[in-house]
């Protein structure tokens, strides 16, 4: 099986490329990969060494999508890395991994960014109708606020022609599977819970060594959040919840990891006015392998999002890994996780107020932490390993080559599939002879 596969990689500053890297060694164990980036030159080492990559210029110079059985589109949420997956997905419609639900600001990106107006009326149109089309003239003339400024674009995700023109979509969350459904029903959808390589529990030792390396007291209680740090994050309603929190007990310190989004998020700069510098470190953008030290050396972290554009976190699935209790808001994706581990907090008026509550139990109950960690551990473990995400990949892969697509459902007539499979094995016809088996599959596909 020959597959093509977009997708950012490093040194691209997204967690997209870190997915796309941890995922790729094993997902060549199933099939044959060449990756296509958009016109940048890869950094890891591992990659340029086991993968033929190409540009995306070539896919389209040289008629390449003939060559595959397959094309894999990772879809992220922003134009300056998913521009020509996304235009490449319309074209050669293939398989799309949905990191991001809504797609709203992409869009925006490529049509209202580039002063294409009427485009965007016209996307808006495809999407939503003449209600559509009325708010995208109604917002570019000024008489409403535009989509992409609300906390409402998950209702409006303008997705819908990326849906319809695609062969498969690749989810990570059931909640995401059911919004893909409502707006295309017929698609073959496949859930595959986000992966992560990093399922291990943090020794204590291992844990103090890091502590030292960052200049940590041992007996310091960390509390870190992850990621780039924009608005969504709601680090502002962390940081007032923890100067509360400081009133009763202040061995804290509170480490945001990751980049601040720079004259418009400066949580750096709001703890210096609160008066929280002391207790607030913000580190700038790290190393992955930074990355994970920060989480190994936490004891509570915090994953926050509102609004959501429908995504799921890796960084929260790295933090289930290695065993750390998160606090995360109940909406979206977020809210599948067991409340034993992933705590929960509101994101309306009592969102602060939730979040102080929440650390105020953690801190009061720290000597279970571990206990609570060691839960999210052993969730992860046995949910999301690299090699299931892998192997579920692969499983849409085939489901589509042999037939047991139908009507949108992945998992339909696997029963009648197993009969035939076990009768023709029994007249010597086995899984090597897969051309033999497509054909017989295309044919019961076409009598179903």
């Amino acid at each position: 099986m020959k597959v093509a596969y977009f997708s950012p990689l490093s040194p691209k500053k997204t967690g997209i490329s870190d997915y796309s890297e941890e995922l790729l060694p094993y997902l060549s164990r199933h099939m044959k990969l060449d990756l296509y980036v958009d016109n940048f030159k890869p950094s890891n080492k591992d990659i340029i060494e086991n993968f033929r990559i190409y540009t995306i210029d070539d896919f389209h110079k040289n008629n390449k999508y003939k060559e595959y059985d397959h094309i894999i589109y990772h879809i992220g949420n922003n134009a300056q890395y998913h521009e020509q997956i996304y235009k490449t997905a319309l074209k050669y419609p293939g398989i799309i991994v949905i990191h991001d639900y809504a797609i709203h600001h992409l869009i925006a990106q490529l049509t209202v960014g580039k002063k294409k107006y009427q485009e965007y009326v016209e996307e808006m149109k495809y999407n939503y109708g003449k209600e559509g089309e009325k708010f995208a003239r109604e917002s570019l003339e000024g008489k409403r606020r535009v989509m992409w400024e609300t906390g409402n674009t998950l209702n409006y995700p303008a997705n819908k022609r990326l849906l319809d023109t695609s062969k498969a979509a690749i989810v990570h969350s059931k909640y995401i599977k059911k919004l893909v459904r409502k707006t295309r029903n017929n698609i073959p959808v496949k859930y595959v819970p986000l992966p992560t390589p990093d399922i291990k529990l943090v020794t204590e030792e291992e844990k103090n060594i890091l502590r030292n390396k960052y200049n940590i007291p041992k007996d310091k209680l960390v509390i870190a959040s992850f990621g780039f740090i924009s608005r969504a994050k709601r680090i502002d309603k962390v940081i007032a919840a923890l100067k509360e929190i400081k009133k009763d007990f202040n061995n804290f310190i509170y480490i945001l990891v990751g980049e601040e989004e720079k004259g418009v998020y400066e949580m750096s700069k709001y703890s210096r006015e609160i008066g929280m510098s002391d207790y607030v470190k913000c580190t700038g953008f790290v190393t992955l392998d930074e990355f994970k030290e920060y989480i190994k050396l936490s004891d509570i972290c915090i994953n926050l999002r509102y609004p959501t554009q429908g995504e799921t976190s890796a960084s929260l699935v790295r933090i289930f890994g290695m065993g750390k209790p998160v606090i995360v808001t109940d909406i979206g994706t977020f809210s599948e996780y067991p409340d034993e581990f992933a705590l929960k907090v509101s994101y309306g008026e009592k969102e602060e107020e939730d979040i102080y509550n929440t650390l105020k139990y953690l801190i009061n109950n720290k000597y279970q932490l571990k206990e609570i960690g060691k839960k999210a551990y052993e969730y992860a473990k046995k949910n999301h390993t690299t090699e299931h995400a892998a192997s579920k990949y692969y499983e849409l892969l085939r489901d589509i080559d042999l037939g047991r697509v139908y009507k949108g459902d992945v998992d339909a007539y696997i029963k009648l599939y197993n009969e035939i499979g076990d009768k023709l094995y029994e007249i010597g016809i086995s899984e090597e002879r897969e051309k033999t088996l497509i054909n017989i599959a295309k044919i019961v596909n076409e009598s179903i």
